[in-house]
């Protein structure tokens, strides 16, 4: 792991795989996502979801998650050879 969370935040793209940053509730129990994405309260426990604005007038979230689609991971272990056989022999039992 890395010491800084600047450095952390920057790992998801050194990765090269397509990911998604979604809102969630600072209690985790709501996504801001698809229909919810304009709400700024929490329809559960009526949370919060962003912080006070930037100098520049931009919203701070709260908490927020990094979806990782599952085709493009799973294009990416099949393109590995050997990776590639030992999943499909796993599949076949």
């Amino acid at each position: 792991m890395t010491e800084t969370f600047y450095a952390i935040k920057k790992v998801p793209a050194s990765l090269e795989i397509p990911h998604q940053r979604i809102d969630v509730c600072p209690k985790g129990c709501m996504l801001f996502w698809k229909d919810a994405t304009h709400l700024d309260i929490c329809e559960v426990c009526h949370a919060q979801s962003y912080r006070n604005k930037t100098l520049k007038g931009k919203l701070i979230v709260k908490k927020e998650m990094i979806y990782f689609p599952l085709t493009p991971r799973l294009q990416r272990l099949y393109a590995i050879k050997n990776l590639a056989r030992e999943i499909r022999w796993h599949s076949k039992n």
